[in-house]
């Protein structure tokens, strides 16, 4: 079946290498938080607990949930053998590869669909630089494909076997991305929904393992912290990017950091880690409160920026270029609106604003497609409708961050959808 997919799958296994010799070269692996993930592998070597501080320093409570085991536990087993991370960047690579062997097999886009594969697999350069960084995305990505092939192989034979793998899968993924605890609430919808089509009731039982799984989750969490969670990256999220982004937005830079400021200092206060907690959320979300049709215009605008946004970040990132830029797209659109962004993106050099417009477009041409196939009847709903909860769930959760690493994980599903659409509509 894949071999009418050759030049497809030589032409990407040629880009990943490339991206992989200019990655041996520069040795660039690192964003703020693979430090993190690194330190919560040696400590699982050395210490034999999950904490990614220090472990000479004064313990800090957060750091034991901060990263779930998930990637570190990738990384741990690879660092049993090699403290290179050439071996884990060469291992994201055939993860890469064989997420998109997944979606070939998920969608088989056809003759038509598959001359618009390549464009849409090669205009998205996330995929190849994630490969080559410490970073949680790529891993996550291959266990959201190997999650929603399971799922679709229950829905064309009916074995329930496939349905275990799918929410050990989705287990996994909330190793990996805390954040998806929260999909247990559509992923049981969904199994509410496959239940009345097949009326199995192991069906609508195996809907409730992740729910026990996060139940638990929190229980151990709580034993550890004496606070009853599932991650503090919550809590840094909500008071360092989503609420400093949007005070950015609507006061300016300077109101935005003093008040980031002022819940850190008074939360700091408080010894005890869930009352810190509990400060931290109660800070944030009074403020939203307070202004609750701007943040929800203002988290929609991110929920769009999830989808369209070029990753001029990673580029930049990838070949050294950073640093020398400044305050990078983000900053500005927050600081400026869309005229600073505008003004911004200008600036660049003219063949990054070209290569960043022509990423735009095909990202816009292929959430254009994606739509359209959630409503193609040649998949049964129940498999459109998983792929609509999980990726609006995830669009949603990464909100004013909105960005092409955040979609990287579900891009193989956009695409997939996108050329099958696409594919039929040039065959009619």
């Amino acid at each position: 079946m894949l071999r009418k997919y050759r030049i497809v799958l030589i032409t990407v296994a040629l880009l990943q290498l490339g991206f992989l010799v200019i990655q041996l070269f520069q040795q660039n692996y690192f964003l703020d938080d693979s430090a993190e993930y690194l330190r919560a592998a040696d400590n699982l070597i050395g210490e034999r607990m999950l904490y990614c501080g220090d472990t000479e320093k004064a313990i800090d409570p957060a750091l034991y949930t901060k990263r779930l085991p998930g990637y570190p536990v990738f990384l741990m087993l690879i660092r049993f053998f090699s403290t290179s991370m050439v071996p884990v960047i060469i291992l994201q690579m055939l993860l890469s590869l064989g997420s998109v062997l997944l979606m070939l097999k998920l969608f088989s886009p056809g003759k038509q669909g598959n001359w618009l594969l390549l464009p849409l697999l090669l205009l998205f350069p996330a995929q190849f630089i994630y490969s080559n960084m410490v970073m949680t995305e790529i891993l996550f990505q291959f266990v959201l494909m190997m999650a929603a092939f399971r799922l679709y192989r229950y829905i064309q034979t009916g074995k329930i076997g496939m349905l275990w793998l799918y929410q050990l899968l989705l287990i996994v993924a909330i190793l990996i991305k805390p954040v998806m605890y929260l999909f247990i609430v559509p992923n049981v919808i969904l199994f509410i929904v496959l239940y009345y089509r097949s009326r199995q009731r192991l069906v609508l039982i195996s809907g409730l393992i992740p729910v026990i799984f996060v139940i638990i989750l929190g229980g151990v969490n709580q034993q550890r912290t004496g606070y009853y969670h599932i991650s503090s990256i919550q809590q840094i999220n909500l008071v360092d990017y989503n609420l400093y982004y949007f005070l950015m937005n609507r006061d300016g830079e300077q109101a935005a950091r003093s008040a980031k400021e002022r819940i850190h200092i008074t939360c700091d206060q408080v010894k005890d880690f869930k009352e810190q907690s509990e400060c931290l959320t109660n800070a944030a979300t009074s403020v939203f409160r307070e202004d609750l049709k701007g943040y929800a215009l203002f988290h929609l605008k991110g929920m769009v920026r999830f989808f369209v946004d070029p990753g001029r970040f990673d580029l930049y990132n990838f070949f050294g270029i950073e640093k020398q830029q400044g305050k990078g797209f983000l900053y500005h659109l927050n600081q400026g609106g869309l005229k600073g962004a505008w003004s911004y993106f200008i600036s660049q050099p003219v063949l990054v604003v070209i290569a960043l417009a022509l990423i735009a477009l095909v990202n816009l041409l292929r959430l254009f497609g994606f739509l359209a196939f959630l409503f193609n009847r040649s998949f049964k709903p129940e498999f459109r409708l998983f792929l609509f909860f999980l990726i609006a769930f995830l669009a949603f959760a990464s909100g004013p961050l909105g960005a092409s690493r955040f979609m990287l994980p579900l891009v193989l599903l956009l695409t997939g959808g996108a050329a099958v659409q696409y594919g039929q509509w040039i065959r009619n």
